[in-house]
């Protein structure tokens, strides 16, 4: 049909090919369809209608690092290829795995489009989606970690301590002086006191920076905070 420039008469053949063989209401189906209809035309989104109105169809998490591999190879295409996915795939697990397959590779841009997509669509993002993000924002230097690091705090997804520690070691080579204290904050508002390990952490950050007189003033937090070098 789509060959033949009937692609408005997919969603009808669907619907009858459906109720006739329920073998065909999966992902895999749903998948071909779309990647066969022209993109954002009407007939796809009614298709992606069509295959919903059967069952909620779930896409398998281990999905989203296929989907991962196809959006660092095609960046340019991201809203596309996101736009392909059945209706209801971009759940929190979904939207978080990929998360953390796509900050394997580093691509700040294509995990900001995919963040941005789940705000949007009001997905909640699991702590570890969370995580993976904030990892590559800091050590991008990218301003939008502090903003990251806060909405984890809103919603309940507050970093560990380990963690804290790592997102200021990665701060050292970007200079992101910001991010860095922001976790010291932090982890002093949520923890109630600040490690060994993150001050050592944050003094890696400062003397990258050559900042050392912010260095000298840290021994005197340290001595109130009871913590020995």
């Amino acid at each position: 049909l789509v060959s033949l420039r009937r692609s408005g008469e997919v969603p009808a053949a669907l619907t009858q090919i459906l109720k006739r063989d329920p073998t065909m209401r999966t992902t895999e189906a749903l998948c071909m369809v779309l990647q066969a209809m022209p993109l954002n035309s009407a007939a796809a989104a009614e298709s992606r209608q069509v295959f919903a109105s059967f069952h909620s169809i779930q896409v398998p998490v281990n999905y989203a690092a296929d989907v991962a591999e196809q959006l660092v190879q095609e960046p340019s295409k991201v809203r596309s290829i996101l736009e392909r996915l059945p209706v209801g795939a971009f759940s929190s697990e979904f939207a978080s795995a990929l998360l953390e397959s796509v900050a394997k590779n580093g691509n700040v841009a294509l995990l900001g489009e995919i963040y941005d997509r789940a705000t949007r669509e009001r997905t909640p993002i699991l702590a570890t989606g969370y995580e993976a993000l904030l990892r590559v924002y800091s050590a991008a230097g990218d301003p939008r970690a502090l903003d990251l690091l806060d909405d984890m705090f809103r919603v309940g997804a507050k970093p560990s301590e380990a963690i804290l520690t790592a997102v200021v070691s990665l701060c050292a080579e970007s200079r992101h002086i910001q991010m860095a204290e922001h976790c010291m904050a932090y982890a002093r508002q949520a923890h109630g006191r600040v490690t060994l390990a993150l001050y050592s952490a944050i003094m890696k950050v400062y003397s990258h920076a050559r900042l050392w007189h912010k260095t000298c003033d840290l021994y005197t937090t340290m001595r109130k905070d009871g913590v020995k070098p």
